[in-house]
């Protein structure tokens, strides 16, 4: 195990005895007895549906890769995603099984960064739209959120321009070269390439904002079944702040943040600490369920002959 592992796995521990301390394990325990099992059930499937809608938008941003490989790579960086320290595990490791078929490694990488940096967009967009709605966050958020989305967007889209572009090139050339700045040199033809094409910019970002419709849909469900009643606007705003601070590389699939963001946002709600953990372990039952599938698709998974592979 890495020193860099090692350190996420005992930030992971940390919070949550720091949090199992201040929350009696049987109080959030009496929670979880208010689910039933169509909040169960519907919950799960409304949570493959969207990792499955993920790979959908992998496909529509690349064509090249075919629908069943796009959405199989999905669940399988998923599954990096939490047996590894941090989503940047699964995207590596989707940036490089998309390099072992029609992709090289450089526009693999491109893909993947577009399709996250997409995603993200998207998930800035709807959380700076619920904020100003919402009267129990400062209303500089709203801009902060607002302002994080024009500057992702912004900086995606300067890439386009002929002579932005051109001086990143210049800068990181995308020869054959090995080496850092050549692999980053191909990864910015590959952002230009994608960013040349707004039709499949514009279809991916759609399918982002119905994946997070469908993140929505899930605490509309399962939080309404631990009793956790919350307007549509409260709950975009709590999961996206969430789903914000599980990108912060610092614990073992997002272990502790998860569950102390939850906990911490739904108390400005007057929401108890002991239903908001039980939420918070719901979802990461989610993810483990979905996680498995994504091994058993490591698994059983064809690899390219060497026929089908391009060379990178």
């Amino acid at each position: 195990m890495s020193s860099r592992t090692l350190i996420k796995l005992v930030v992971s521990i940390v919070l949550m005895a720091l949090l199992i301390w201040r929350i009696p394990i049987s109080e959030m325990g009496a929670s979880l007895t208010l689910l039933d099992a169509r909040a169960v059930v519907g919950g799960l499937a409304l949570s493959l549906a969207g990792s499955w809608l993920s790979g959908v938008r992998l496909w529509v941003l690349e064509p090249a890769i075919r629908l069943g490989p796009a959405i199989r790579v999905t669940f399988v960086s998923i599954y990096y995603s939490t047996v590894l320290p941090g989503q940047v595990a699964g995207d590596a490791v989707k940036a490089y099984r998309l390099s072992n078929g029609p992709l090289t490694l450089g526009q693999a990488a491109a893909a993947t960064l577009t399709d996250r940096a997409l995603a993200t967009l998207a998930l800035l967009f709807v959380s700076a739209c619920a904020a100003p709605w919402v009267a129990q966050v400062p209303r500089n958020l709203a801009l902060l959120l607002a302002a994080a989305s024009a500057s992702l967007m912004l900086g995606m889209f300067a890439l386009a321009v002929p002579r932005i572009h051109s001086k990143v090139v210049e800068w990181l050339p995308p020869d054959d070269r090995v080496g850092v700045r050549a692999f980053l040199g191909r990864v910015a033809e590959g952002l230009n390439s994608y960013l040349s094409h707004p039709s499949r910019i514009l279809g991916c970002f759609a399918i982002a904002l119905a994946f997070h419709g469908i993140g929505l849909a899930i605490h509309l469900v399962v939080g309404g079944a631990l009793g956790i009643e919350l307007t549509a606007k409260v709950w975009f705003l709590v999961y996206g702040a969430v789903a914000l601070l599980m990108l912060i590389p610092v614990s073992l699939a997002g272990l502790g943040l998860r569950e102390g963001g939850y906990v911490g946002l739904l108390a400005l709600f007057g929401v108890p600490s002991p239903p908001a953990l039980a939420l918070s372990v719901v979802f990461f039952a989610f993810t483990l369920i979905t996680a498995l599938i994504g091994s058993l698709a490591e698994l059983t998974g064809a690899r390219p002959t060497d026929s089908e592979r391009k060379t990178n």
